[in-house]
């Protein structure tokens, strides 16, 4: 189920100037993944890297029930802080209902994905989570001052806003708008619509790679996917692999889990050599892989 190795003739033409024995895995889920291999092969790395694909986090939509949607208070606009959030709203039977709502994305990606299925009121973020605190309540405090007056309900209270979020958040909105003292006049909703399934194993290539010193760079772009990278690099023993190779962290808060869970000296681990992108976006992450490849 998560081996999704594509060394063969599908991947040459995704990634056709990346063919090389030396190999970067992309841990990423195989859609993500495979953006990513476009994206890279665009760059042109001054040394050549073979691909290598293996999910350490599979996603898994839920079944969105429709009338979730219909309650009262109305729905007035949506939040979604990853491109997941957006693919698993599009599987709900009848989505396109509301494509006439404001949509607020995390970044310039997950807008462009939303705009895809036809929404035309879409406000994008800064490419963090926490920059979406300051539009939606601008958002709300016009809805409230009946700036966007169809954003009020017949009986005069405002709609809701729901946030589309998966089973972990790395940073969690409703708690911060109220952590941040930053009261809606509407009413702020999460609703679960994804998980990640986490791998509890390795392939057999990817461990071969490993073992081989094949592997010369790891992309990792959450925390929860470097705690599963850690566990499985302890589970195989591959302390003396991990430590010769490249870590690109998408942020501060991927590269602290590597620090602190491959940090064992009962185990053996030295600290890995670790590159932080200089903003938590793709094109920033792979910035960083040509700029190290570079040196």
């Amino acid at each position: 189920m998560w081996s999704t190795i594509l060394l063969g003739l599908e991947l040459s033409t995704i990634c056709g100037g990346l063919l090389n024995l030396s190999k970067i895995w992309i841990t990423r889920p195989l859609e993500d993944a495979l953006r990513f291999c476009k994206e890279l092969e665009h760059a042109e790395l001054p040394v050549p890297l073979t691909p290598t694909l293996y999910s350490l986090l599979d996603v898994e939509f839920l079944d969105l029930d429709p009338q979730l949607f219909l309650n009262s208070p109305p729905l007035g606009a949506l939040v979604a802080t990853s491109r997941n959030g957006v693919r698993a709203f599009s599987h709900m039977k009848d989505f396109e209902k509301y494509t006439h709502l404001p949509f607020f994305t995390v970044g310039k990606a997950t807008g462009e994905l939303v705009r895809s299925l036809g929404f035309k009121d879409v406000h994008v973020g800064s490419g963090r989570a926490e920059g979406l605190l300051p539009l939606i309540r601008e958002y709300d405090q016009a809805c409230g001052d009946e700036v966007y007056g169809d954003e009020v309900s017949d009986d005069g209270s405002l709609k809701r806003i729901v946030n589309l979020r998966g089973d972990e958040q790395a940073f969690a909105l409703k708690a911060a708008l109220e952590t941040h003292n930053l009261p809606l006049n509407g009413l702020f909703e999460d609703v679960l619509c994804y998980r990640m399934k986490e791998a509890d194993e390795l392939s057999l290539d990817v461990l071969n790679e490993f073992k081989s010193n094949e592997i010369k760079a790891v992309v990792l772009m959450s925390p929860r996917t470097a705690r599963v990278y850690c566990s499985l690099m302890k589970f195989y023993d591959l302390q003396q692999q991990v430590a010769k190779i490249q870590h690109f962290c998408l942020s501060d808060a991927v590269a602290d889990v590597l620090k602190r869970e491959l940090i064992d000296l009962k185990s053996g681990f030295e600290l890995p050599f670790i590159r932080i992108s200089s903003f938590p976006s793709q094109s920033h992450m792979i910035d960083c892989i040509k700029e190290t490849f570079g040196e």
